[in-house]
Parts: structure tokens; C-alpha cells; sequence
């Protein structure tokens, strides 16, 4: 079975849309929640050393993203929302991709034969 990227891309984003609204977030600083119960944090930068590092608040900046708080994402991560808008871009190209092999409408290599 061989890999496809687009297809992986575009599972993944839609699946971390699909998990974003069942996480809940407890404020821009805070841990994400599942029902009553909070998400440990999984950097082993903050475990360490108990600061937080570069990368602390993207996952809670991209939730809000999904759920449509760009402010509160921003204020997570000020990164998260220019991730995210990458990120969908990609999703959507790969989307087309999809779209455009299922069709039939993908480059073909040029005929080499002589």
C-alpha cells in the first residue's frame, strides 16, 4: 500500500477539527479540558524546568482557531493563527489534489520514449 500525503494532510487537519470541539479550553493560559478533566501538558521543556517554552500554546492557539476565536488563539500563541491559515491552505491544496486525481485532471510525466 503506498502512502498519500494529501490525503494524510487533509485526515489529519480534519480530524484535529473534529478533536478541537471536544477538548474544551479553560482560557488562553490554561490547560485544555476533556468534560471535568484537565489535559497535562505534554512539553518536557515545562516539565523540566517549569517554564514554559517557544512552542507552549500552539495546540491550545490552534483549538481556538478551529473553534473560531482567532482573538483567544492570539492570545495562546501569537504564531497559532498564521499556523493555522497555513496549515488550512496546505489542507485545501491537497483537497484539490485529491479532487483533481479523482478526476483525472493530474499532470501526466511527458513521454520519454523516443
Amino acid at each position: 500500500m503506498t502512502r498519500n500525503p494529501d490525503l494524510e494532510l487533509l485526515a489529519g487537519f480534519l480530524a484535529a477539527g473534529v478533536l478541537s470541539h471536544v477538548v474544551r479550553p479553560g482560557g488562553p493560559r490554561r490547560a485544555l479540558r476533556v468534560g471535568d478533566r484537565e489535559i497535562p501538558s505534554a512539553c518536557l521543556v515545562r516539565a523540566a524546568t517549569g517554564h514554559r517554552c517557544p512552542s507552549c500554546g500552539l495546540t491550545r492557539g490552534m483549538v481556538y482557531m478551529f473553534r473560531g476565536e482567532p482573538l483567544n488563539s492570539f492570545r495562546a500563541h501569537p504564531g497559532a493563527p498564521a499556523l493555522f491559515v497555513w496549515v488550512a491552505f496546505m489542507a485545501a491544496l491537497s483537497a484539490l489534489n485529491l479532487i483533481g486525481r479523482t478526476l483525472g485532471l493530474g499532470r501526466r510525466a511527458p513521454d520519454r520514449s523516443g
